[in-house]
């Protein structure tokens, strides 16, 4: 009985023989093949995440739109532990304290009156400098 030829597996790039192997030029060949094959993926991953971050099918991102007629913030979230979440949120100029668990939510404290942002009260800062320079 004749012994069958073992199948010969098919690749991308199709290996030289093995003892073309040895030969310097095949090894820098093959090298370069998968060099290519190698930042071709690449592109593809970049291509994908751009194209996800662009269409927004990524994790939401927060700040990045500033309009002055927003009236729903998120001011600072702070982790307790793996599974909850301390968020302080801001509606209409009040803030509203929030446990935000896996399963669960829970209102710690509602109707906190909302801190002015730190650009307007440097800007306040700024204008008092300016009337006490200007007085005298």
């Amino acid at each position: 009985m004749g012994r069958k030829a073992p199948r010969q597996r098919r690749f991308l790039f199709p290996l030289p023989p093995e003892k073309d192997l040895k030969s310097p030029a095949m090894n820098v060949e093959l090298y370069a093949k998968v060099i290519i094959a190698l930042l071709f993926v690449l592109g593809l991953i970049g291509l994908l995440a751009t194209a996800v971050r662009r269409w927004g099918l990524g994790v939401p991102q927060t700040g990045r739109k500033h309009r002055a007629d927003k009236r729903l913030g998120l001011v600072e979230v702070m982790p307790l532990d793996a599974k909850r979440r301390l968020v302080l949120v801001r509606r209409d100029e009040v803030e509203h304290l929030l446990i935000l668990g896996a399963t669960s939510e829970v209102v710690v404290e509602t109707g906190i009156p909302a801190s002015r942002e730190f650009a307007e009260v440097l800007a306040d800062a700024q204008d008092t400098a300016r009337n006490k320079k200007v007085a005298p």
